[in-house]
Order: structure tokens, then C-alpha cells, then sequence
């Protein structure tokens, strides 16, 4: 009976250790489940992708930059307006502090085409740029003296990615 007595008070014991290194691997689980959620925010808040988009009435400008970083720029861009056939396709380009310069390049009636783009990064929102374009090797660019305007109307607001 003692000896019955001893098994159990040792098998309580181990128990009762093995339960705190249960008890500190779900913890670490937890702690790692937690950063995992804490990084998907983060993605969706757009530290790796960030999603810009435009709605009025019948016309939509969407803007996805994908992992941008200090430097250099990919996305998409995609465009639809009333009366004009929709339009999508990649940037790739360059970041200059708060402004993108890219070449944003579609297909057209089956041929390639890449016209250069400029994008004013606000903060919430970013604007599309505009200015006076000439053709150069078979891409559309900003003329250099050109000055580019952003347009204060047409605000592509921060978003969730779709």
C-alpha cells in the first residue's frame, strides 16, 4: 500500500511538471499564433501590399503596389471609365520620397503598350499625375519641362486588398 501510495504522490508530481511544460509550449503557440495574426494585419494594412482605389459613379481607378520598397515599385494599375473601354495592366518604376514614377505597361488592340505614369503618395489616398507626353522609342513619357500636376479630384483611397 505505501508503495501505491509513493507511485501515486510521483505521478502527481510529474504531472504536475509536465502540465507547466505543457502549459509554456501552448503559451509559445499562443505567443507565435499571435504574431502570425499580428503580421496578416500588417500584410492587409499594406506593409507588404498596398491597394489604392478610386469609385465615382461609373468610373474606377484601382492601384495594387506590390511589396514596395525603398527604391523600386511593382503593381498593377486598372482603369475604367464611362464611355472607354477598361483598361489594366503592371507598373514597374521607382519610388523618389513620396512620389511614384513608373511605366505602366497594358496591351492594346494586341500590341504592347507602355506609357510612363506618376502617382503622389499622401498618405491615405494617392493622386494620379498628369502632364504635357511625347513618344520616345515606342513609350509614352512626361516631357521633361513638363511640370507634373496631380489631380486633387480623383483621390485613390487606401484600401483593403481584394
Amino acid at each position: 500500500m505505501k508503495l501505491l501510495k509513493y507511485f501515486f504522490i510521483i505521478t502527481l508530481i510529474l504531472i504536475g511538471s509536465c502540465k507547466d511544460k505543457i502549459g509554456d509550449a501552448v503559451n509559445k503557440i499562443e505567443s507565435i499564433e499571435n504574431d502570425v495574426k499580428l503580421n496578416l494585419r500588417q500584410s492587409s494594412r499594406g506593409y507588404t501590399m498596398q491597394c489604392y482605389e478610386y469609385i465615382h459613379v461609373e468610373d474606377t481607378l484601382r492601384l495594387i503596389l506590390d511589396k514596395p520598397d525603398y527604391e523600386r515599385i511593382t503593381g498593377s494599375f486598372f482603369t475604367r471609365f464611362k464611355g472607354r473601354e477598361a483598361e489594366s495592366g503592371v507598373i514597374q518604376g521607382q519610388i523618389k520620397g513620396d512620389t511614384i514614377i513608373a511605366d505602366y505597361i497594358s496591351m492594346k488592340q494586341g500590341k504592347q503598350y507602355i506609357r510612363e505614369v506618376a502617382f503622389l503618395n499622401e498618405g491615405d489616398y494617392i493622386l494620379q499625375g498628369f502632364a504635357a507626353m511625347d513618344s520616345l522609342n515606342g513609350k509614352i513619357v512626361f516631357i521633361k519641362e513638363s511640370p507634373i500636376r496631380y489631380d486633387q479630384t480623383v483621390k485613390l483611397e487606401a484600401r483593403d486588398c481584394w
